[in-house]
């Protein structure tokens, strides 16, 4: 039995892959947004309640429809990784990243080959049957590290990050970013960061998506970003509620 799709071949697809933050942490929402055109969810554990006792069940509803689940974790914590891993979960998400020591210490909690504890009869690993070869081949390549550019410190470094072989990808933070270099979100100088990131990180054959909150931003960027992560279940479900009154 082969693991489940990963999301290092979404972010490497010539379409760009789109997914939404499950902020309700529900796995009846995550098995039904399976059957939508999204290709991946996003669990955050940065903001918003700190879903862990329940992260098994929307992963494993997620699962039916072999649907991809990242999750952010807190900043400065890369102590749950193994653990996020374990459950299934395809991709780790790491918050204002300002140092290569951090992604070089969150791969060592991801890849058998950076020094991770082995762990072959785990759910991700299909409790044991997917052949141990394999698992770990996919353990080493397919799963996905996804730094997150969002402070000027950020930017300082996004040749060095996109050019780490523990990179899968690159993620935008826009609006934290806007806030760091204290101007306005959208502005020329807001977008001129953007387009900086977006240029280092081809010039080094890496990925990057972006948080796109509105419709407007999606089509923004959906011609050079590898991945967009558009609202959330919760904000899309009020606005349309909103919309009615």
């Amino acid at each position: 039995m082969e693991p489940r799709q990963s999301f290092a071949e979404l972010v490497n697809r010539p379409e760009t892959a789109m997914g939404t933050n499950l902020k309700s942490g529900s796995p009846v929402m995550a098995e039904a947004l399976g059957y939508s055109d999204l290709d991946f969810l996003l669990i955050d554990r940065q903001h918003g309640s700190p879903l862990m006792e329940g992260l098994e069940e929307v992963v494993r509803a997620a699962d039916l429809q072999d649907v991809p689940v990242v999750v952010r974790t807190p900043k400065d914590d890369t102590s749950m990784i193994t653990y996020l891993l374990d459950t299934g979960v395809r991709g780790i998400m790491l918050p204002m990243v300002e140092d290569v020591e951090t992604v070089r210490e969150a791969s060592a909690h991801m890849r058998y080959k950076d020094g991770r504890s082995l762990g072959s009869y785990t759910r991700a690993a299909r409790f044991g049957n997917v052949p141990k070869p394999r698992y770990a081949e996919y353990v080493n390549e397919e799963l996905a590290l996804l730094p997150m550019i969002e402070t000027t410190a950020g930017l300082d470094i996004v040749d060095e990050l996109s050019s780490m072989p523990e990179v899968t990808a690159l993620v935008i933070g826009p609006g934290d970013l806007a806030w760091s270099l204290d101007v306005p979100y959208d502005s020329p100088e807001h977008h001129d960061a953007l387009d900086e990131i977006f240029e280092v990180a081809a010039a080094n054959d890496c990925p990057v998506g972006t948080f796109a909150p509105a419709v407007s931003h999606v089509e923004q960027f959906r011609e050079r970003a590898a991945y967009l992560i558009h609202s959330s279940d919760v904000s899309i479900t009020m606005g349309h509620f909103d919309d009615l009154s």
